[in-house]
C-alpha cells in the first residue's frame, strides 16, 4: 500500500496543494478556521448534554394546602397618566392583572375621623374632612381632593382648590393673607375668609399620609418677616396627627374681630428667613422690603410642589432700597429748585389760612387735638356696635383704617345696621359750624430723599433667583386676589398684574375670587354626588 501524500508534497494533486497553501498562508483565515472548529465542538457538547443525557429539570411551587378551599382574587389597577402642571389630568391606563389568594391582600387601610371645628355666633368656623380613598399603584395611596381626582402612584395628586386645578402634587404650602384688610366688610370678608379657612381645612383632612403640607399666615406690615405665622417651619406629614394639629391651631384664627391677623391662631412662630446664599446675584433689599418676595421665599424654602398664595391686595410700588443713586438725589434737587414759586405760593396761601382761623379761635394743634378725640370715640362706638352685632349672630365690621376708614364707610355701616355719627367740631367745623378748611403746609427746607423705588421687574428677577437657590425643582406658584364690589376696575387692574406675572413665570395660574364665586364653589361641591344636601 502506498504512503498517503501530504498537500504540500510536490507529488500531491494541484486542488489539495492550492487550498492548503491558501490557508497556511492567510493567517486571518486560519485564525477563522480554528474559531468556527471549537463553536461547532461546544454546540455539540451541549446538544449531547441536553437531549442525550437527561432532561432539563423544572422547579414548581407546591399546590397550597385545601386551596380548592379558596377563591382567587383579581385585582385591578390602574394608573393616571402624569400630566404637566397646568395640563388636564390623563386617562387612566389599565395595566396587567395582579392576582392574589389573599382577600385583603391589596386592600388599604381605613382613614380616621378628623375633627371638625365650627366658630360661634353664626360666623367663623371651618372644617369639614375627607374620606375620599382611592387605591395607588406605588407606596402612596390616592385621594379625592376637593373637586380634583386622586391620582395613585407615589403620593402624587391632582389637586382642586377654589376652583384651580394642579396636578403631580405631593407637597403643598398655603400662603394665605389674614390682615383685616381681608375681613373688610366691602368685601363681605368674615363670611370669604370662612369659606377659604374651610376649603383649606377639608383639602388638608383629605391629604394621605405620604403627602406633606403647610399654612402660612402673613398681615399688613409692609416687611412681611414680622408678622409671617407659618404652621410650622417646614413642611410636614399628613398624619392624622399632624391634622389634628393643624386644626388646633387654625381655629381661632379670625373668629374674634376685636384679634384679628396671623397672631389670632392659637400659636405664633415668627418666620425666619434662610439667609439668601452668595453666587445667585440677589439683591437683599427685594428680600426685605417687598411683601410677595418674602412671602414666596418663606413657600420655596419648604420645597413643595405647588404654593397657593391668597392676598386681599398688592402694594402700589414694589418697594425700596437705600441709600438712593446719585443720579435721583440729582434729578430731585432739580425739581424742587423748578417748583421753588409753587412752594412760596403755597406758604403764604397757609399762613393766610392760619391767621382766618385764629380769628375764629381754631389752631392747628386745637384742630389736631380735636381730631384725636373724635377718633376715639368713633373706634369705641364701632366696638359698642360690634358687640350688639355678634350677639344678633350678624358678621362684626372691622376697622381697618380707623377714624378715616369710618368716615369713608358710612352707607356700608348703615347697611351693616351700624350707625356712628363723627364729631367733626373743632377740626371739620367750627363753633358756629363753619367748615374749617386748612392747605397742607409746604415744605421750605431741602430735604434729600433716603431711598429709592425698584421696580416690580427686579421682583421677578428675584422669585427666579429664589427658585434656582433653594429648590432642586422649579416650584409652582398660583396666586389669587380677593376682591369685592367696591374695588374698581383699576385697583384691581393694578394688583392683579404683578400676581398673573408672578404665577405666569413660575408655572402657576392666576385668578380673581370674590364672595360670590366662593359661594358658588360650595353651591358646586354640595350640588355633586357625594356633597352636602
Amino acid at each position: 500500500m502506498s504512503e498517503p501524500v501530504p498537500p504540500s508534497s510536490p507529488d500531491a494533486p494541484a486542488s489539495k496543494r492550492s487550498l492548503y497553501l491558501t490557508i497556511t498562508r492567510s493567517l486571518p483565515l486560519l485564525i477563522t478556521v480554528i474559531v468556527h472548529v471549537i463553536i461547532l465542538l461546544i454546540a455539540g457538547v451541549f446538544i449531547v448534554q441536553e437531549q442525550i443525557i437527561g432532561k432539563k429539570k423544572v422547579l414548581q411551587a407546591a399546590p397550597p394546602p385545601d386551596s380548592s378551599a379558596q377563591k382567587q382574587v383579581e385585582h385591578r389597577l390602574q394608573v393616571a397618566r402624569r400630566g404637566g402642571a397646568s395640563g388636564a389630568s390623563g386617562s387612566p391606563i389599565e395595566v396587567d392583572r395582579i392576582f392574589s389568594t389573599n382577600s385583603d391582600a391589596l386592600q388599604m387601610p381605613a382613614l380616621p375621623d378628623l375633627p371638625s371645628v365650627g366658630g360661634p355666633g353664626g360666623w367663623g368656623g371651618f372644617g369639614g374632612n375627607g374620606a375620599g380613598v382611592g387605591l395607588g399603584a406605588g407606596a402612596g395611596m390616592a385621594t379625592s381632593l376637593g373637586a380634583g381626582a386622586g391620582l395613585g402612584g407615589r403620593g402624587f395628586m391632582s389637586m382642586s382648590f377654589l376652583g384651580i386645578t394642579d396636578q403631580n402634587v405631593q407637597n403643598v404650602v398655603f400662603i394665605i393673607d389674614a390682615s383685616a384688610r381681608m375681613m373688610d366688610l366691602r368685601k363681605s370678608g368674615f363670611r370669604a375668609f370662612e369659606i377659604i379657612r374651610d376649603q383649606i381645612g377639608s383639602l388638608i383632612g383629605r391629604l394621605p399620609p405620604a403627602a406633606k403640607f403647610n399654612v402660612i399666615l402673613y398681615g399688613n406690615s409692609w416687611n412681611a418677616h414680622s408678622d409671617v405665622n407659618p404652621f410650622r417651619t417646614e413642611l410636614v406629614a399628613a398624619t392624622t396627627e399632624n391634622k389634628e394639629a393643624f386644626f388646633a391651631w387654625m381655629k381661632p384664627v379670625n373668629l374674634n374681630y376685636e384679634k384679628i391677623g396671623p397672631a389670632s391662631a392659637a400659636t405664633f412662630t415668627p418666620w425666619k428667613p434662610k439667609p439668601l446664599p452668595d453666587g445667585y446675584g440677589f439683591d437683599r433689599t427685594i428680600g426685605r422690603m417687598n411683601r410677595l418676595a418674602s412671602l414666596i421665599q418663606a413657600g420655596i424654602e419648604q420645597q413643595p410642589d405647588t404654593i397657593f398664595l391668597i392676598t386681599g391686595d398688592v402694594d402700589g410700588r414694589a418697594g425700596w432700597r437705600a441709600p438712593p443713586s446719585a443720579e435721583l438725589i440729582r434729578r430731585h434737587r432739580a425739581q424742587w429748585d423748578e417748583r421753588g414759586d409753587d412752594r412760596r405760593k403755597g406758604m403764604i396761601e397757609y399762613e393766610k389760612a392760619v391767621a382766618e382761623l385764629a380769628r375764629r379761635g381754631v389752631t392747628p394743634e386745637s384742630m389736631e387735638r380735636a381730631r384725636s378725640a373724635a377718633s376715639k370715640k368713633a373706634v369705641a362706638d364701632l366696638a359698642e356696635a360690634n358687640r350688639k352685632l355678634v350677639a344678633a349672630g350678624k358678621q362684626p365690621v372691622v376697622n381697618i383704617g380707623g377714624l378715616r376708614d369710618i368716615q369713608g364707610r358710612q352707607s356700608e355701616l348703615k347697611k351693616a345696621g351700624v350707625n356712628i355719627s363723627i364729631d367733626g367740631r373743632g377740626w371739620l367745623v367750627d363753633n358756629e359750624g363753619k367748615p374749617i378748611n386748612l392747605p397742607n403746609k409746604p415744605d421750605i427746607t431741602y430735604k434729600a430723599p433716603n431711598k429709592e423705588d425698584f421696580g416690580w421687574s427686579e421682583v421677578h428677577l428675584h422669585i427666579n433667583r429664589l427658585q434656582r437657590a433653594f429648590t432642586p425643582k422649579k416650584v409652582a406658584v398660583t396666586t389669587m386676589l380677593f376682591v369685592g364690589p367696591d374695588d374698581s376696575e383699576e385697583k384691581v387692574e393694578q394688583w392683579s398684574e404683578p400676581l398673573r406675572e408672578i404665577s405666569k413665570r413660575n408655572d402657576g395660574k392666576f385668578q380673581v375670587i370674590t364672595t360670590k364665586r366662593l359661594e358658588e364653589i360650595i353651591k358646586a361641591q354640595n350640588a355633586a354626588p357625594g356633597g352636602k344636601s
